[in-house]
């Protein structure tokens, strides 16, 4: 049985949890950030209306405590960044939601750039308070007026759970799943609080990018795995597919 420590917010983590436990693997969920919907952002809305609606994270409608999603957007097209954040989108109100470009924020504004004119109309950004990928900027250099409501914002744990703690210390744990570069700060972070930096060289970490990867290789990290595209879908068969492989190996150590 290989031993998963998976790093998302629960919500996001649930699908992947899902799918690894009905595949025989050990799995520990360790949020790093703790996700807090501003009840008040539709406040802010005011008059806006955008010709369509950027939305690069499911929390960013779907978080636990999130309003409901104001009239004036619902039937605004909202561009999303994967199929998982399309889904929520969906589910919080819009009546279209896409996912154009399959694949992460480059992907999504490659899109954009590409299809929509910027004499259309502004554009409306919902996010969280720490955003990645610089979305706003690149659109806008691109000619194209964007307004970011920021929707919630991520808290990152300071320390690891007990259980966390001892998974780690005692080698329990084969693989570390993370989605962004502020989760493996937060990681990094509560591994120097416990004086477990050193373990960085030995664990293997999956990171949905590069970019969610660089802090724990800055740090040490040495056994690094990104899939090729970079979304939760593609994150979580990459992982899946590890495992599997990790299984095979110590069932048959001689092959």
């Amino acid at each position: 049985m290989v031993a998963i420590l998976i790093l998302r917010p629960e919500r996001e983590a649930a699908a992947m949890a899902k799918q690894l436990r009905r595949a025989g693997h050990d799995v520990h969920l360790s949020p790093m950030l703790e996700i807090v919907a501003d009840p008040a952002w539709p406040l802010r809305l005011g008059d806006l209306r955008p010709a369509a609606v950027i939305v690069t994270s499911a929390n960013a409608v779907q978080a636990e405590g999130a309003p409901p999603l104001p009239a004036a957007l619902a039937d605004r097209p909202a561009l999303c960044v994967g199929a998982r954040t399309a889904a929520a989108a969906k589910a919080a109100g819009f009546r279209a939601a896409t996912a154009p470009g399959e694949g992460g924020a480059e992907a999504l504004v490659a899109w954009i750039v590409g299809h929509l004119d910027p004499a259309a109309g502004m554009l409306l950004h919902l996010g969280g308070r720490d955003r990645a990928g610089d979305v706003d900027g690149r659109l806008q250099r691109n000619g194209f007026a964007v307004t970011t409501l920021e929707t919630y914002r991520a808290e990152a744990r300071t320390e690891f759970s007990k259980e966390t703690a001892a998974l780690l210390s005692g080698g329990g744990v084969d693989l570390v799943v993370t989605a962004s570069a502020r989760t493996s700060a937060a990681f990094l972070a509560c591994l120097r609080a416990g004086g477990q930096v050193s373990r960085l060289a030995e664990l293997a970490i999956v990171a949905i990018s590069a970019a969610a990867a660089a802090p724990l290789v800055e740090a040490g990290a040495r056994h690094v795995h990104v899939p090729d595209a970079p979304t939760g879908a593609a994150l979580g068969d990459l992982v899946l597919g590890l495992a599997d492989r990790r299984r095979g190996v110590a069932a048959n150590p001689d092959s």
